[in-house]
């Protein structure tokens, strides 16, 4: 079975074909997605302006040798196999039996990604996963003419589509991306991507869509662009072009059983990342249509208990109290079988068209309501205004903690472990010598200075021990993952 890995986009191809209308307009390639000898490098050099490297800068001393009891495991980029990852731990096991006991090493493990420029003041947007639990200090963005910048403030970002908004502190941008009509694609039109695949920055290739509207349950709303353009590592958050040289996709995952491009790449459409990325910029946050309901599928065995003969619907499990579904009369094992005239084949399709409505706007549902026999009803259409589905406070990465609590754990807010083993890292002052050191939210801390530390009182006391190096030597979990991070003790 294929596994989907959230990735990176995009490699070079060649041109398949060429045609001799290179004297075509640009409104008629757009009409027409005509092909012509420069339509690829025309697209190129629209659009690679605006599209951005992204790095994620991951800089860990360690003090482990061949006498140590714990060797850093390797911190795996996004996209990357399970046969790969273990081939280079193989590879990182063999280096350390020839590390002298004790002698310090620094690595820098470093995530890439892809962003586009879409507004001139430095507004870029890229795949939420790709800036996940960073810091501004942790993200640095290089523009295709070389430029660099060290940090970018993360101005949002919405999980449920996967997308981020970051922004960079250069002046006016030369340009930015003209955003395009997704909906207007048709499977066999051309498309070009761009990012930074592999860590090459700027990569292009070219394919075709060959598919739309796939779901792949990588995040709760998806209503995908599936393309054959070459995806690879390191494109995640780049851009998928139509031949006007407008963006109509911003790359995001491959199915793939190697990690690698193996033919097949999913695109968030503009349609999606245009709206989520203008709400982001305005007011911080995305206002989406609110039902009220948790839902569960109808399987095979259900469906002949209450005598349900249609191959679509969802059940309704829990109704939100004084939200929209409840004051509509909606209830436990109702079944919604389509919105908006959509048959509903499972949840994502639910989200997906509730999702995409704002508050105040109106669906319509065909209802089988629940009868006392436990057998279906006849189905009734409901209309319904939603609320505003209520907003997840992001996880606020700057957080200012209390100016003593701050200095003694430098810069570090935490809480104790359920099993009493360990602090898990909640927030990381982002001005903190342990910002600086890579410390990241979720981070669980096991040790400072060798010294277990399984509450704030021991990590206060850990942090105020002298040591001859002026760090302190911290091991702990990140993503399952052993890993050992040095904290300088002054700022």
């Amino acid at each position: 079975m294929k596994r989907l890995y959230v990735s990176l986009l995009l490699t070079v191809s060649l041109v398949c074909s060429m045609s001799l209308y290179s004297q075509t307009t640009t409104e008629s390639i757009k009409q027409n997605n005509i092909l012509t000898a420069t339509s690829f490098r025309d697209v190129a050099r629209k659009v690679s302006p605006n599209v951005v490297s992204i790095r994620l800068k991951r800089s860990i001393v360690s003090s482990f040798g061949q006498q140590s009891a714990h060797r850093p495991k390797l911190i795996v980029p996004f996209g990357m196999s399970d046969e790969l990852r273990e081939q280079l731990e193989r590879m990182l096991d063999e280096q350390y039996l020839h590390l002298y006991p004790g002698e310090p090493k620094e690595k820098s493990y470093v995530g890439s990604g892809s962003g586009v420029i879409i507004h001139e003041d430095g507004y870029i947007i890229t795949s939420y996963h790709v800036i996940a639990n960073c810091s501004p200090d942790n993200i640095e963005v290089t523009l295709a003419d070389g430029t660099r910048y060290d940090k970018a403030d993360i101005i949002g970002y919405d999980e449920l589509t996967d997308i981020g908004i970051i922004k960079i502190d250069g002046g006016k941008m030369k340009s930015s991306a003209v955003w395009g009509d997704s909906d207007s694609l048709e499977p066999g039109d051309f498309v070009v991507a761009i990012g930074n695949s592999l860590d090459f920055s700027n990569s292009i290739s070219e394919g075709i869509i060959s598919a739309k509207h796939r779901v792949i349950k990588k995040t709760p709303i998806e209503d995908l662009i599936q393309t054959t353009a070459m995806i690879n590592p390191g494109n995640s958050g780049g851009a998928l072009c139509n031949l006007a040289g407008e963006v109509i996709g911003i790359n995001m995952a491959i199915a793939t059983d190697t990690g690698l491009w193996s033919g097949v790449g999913f695109a968030i459409p503009s349609r999606i990342a245009k709206n989520v990325s203008d709400q982001i910029m305005s007011k911080g946050y995305v206002s989406r249509g609110f039902l009220g309901i948790g839902m569960s599928l109808i399987n095979t065995d259900l469906a002949k208990q209450i005598n349900y003969t249609k191959p679509y619907g969802i059940m309704i499990t829990n109704v939100t109290k004084g939200e929209p579904a409840d004051r509509a009369g909606l209830k436990r094992y109702d079944i919604i079988a389509k919105v908006d005239g959509q048959e509903i084949k499972d949840s994502s399709d639910i989200m997906k068209i509730v999702g995409g409505k704002n508050s105040g706007d109106t669906v319509e549902l065909e209802v089988y309501k629940s009868t006392n026999e436990n057998q279906a009803s006849a189905p009734e259409v409901i209309k319904i205004q939603l609320s505003e589905r209520p907003v997840a406070k992001p996880t606020i990465i700057g957080k200012k903690l209390n100016a003593s609590t701050g200095n003694q754990l430098l810069g570090l807010d935490v809480k104790r472990q359920p099993d009493g083993k360990g602090l898990l890292v909640v927030s990381v002052d982002p001005q903190s010598q342990s910002s600086d050191a890579g410390i990241n939210i979720g981070d669980i801390i096991y040790e400072v200075n060798k010294t277990p530390v399984n509450s704030e009182d021991e990590l206060r006391n850990a942090f105020s021990q002298q040591v001859s190096n002026e760090t302190h030597l911290v091991y702990l979990e990140r993503n399952k993952q052993s890993v050992f991070v040095q904290i300088p003790t002054k700022k």
